[in-house]
């Protein structure tokens, strides 16, 4: 057989077996776990859409404003839910210990 003949042999055996035997799954954006998400914050964001989804019906300034609140206070906490995570991934040693 030619280099390219076993080079394609080769191929379609390792296609078949990553078909059989390694598991796939994919994945959408809002379904991946985020680790620093915790349920006070899952709380806020189902407000936050609840008040989005009640603006976008009446279109009353009121709701808008409610809507814009909600949505402030959830990526402010999200946002330091997310770096008080990285921080305790990142961790600086004990000043103490040196």
């Amino acid at each position: 057989m030619s280099v390219n003949d076993t080079w394609s042999t080769f191929e379609q055996l390792l296609k078949q077996l990553i078909n059989q035997h390694i598991p796939s799954k994919f994945l959408s954006g809002n379904k991946v776990d985020k680790p620093w998400i915790s349920k006070e914050i899952k709380a806020h964001q189902r407000r936050r859409n609840k008040l989005f989804n009640r603006q976008k019906e009446t279109g009353r300034p009121k709701n808008r404003h409610r809507y814009r609140q909600a949505k402030a206070t959830t990526k402010r906490l999200e946002r330091q839910a997310y770096w008080h995570y990285v921080e305790d991934l990142i961790e600086v040693g004990d000043p103490d210990q040196t």
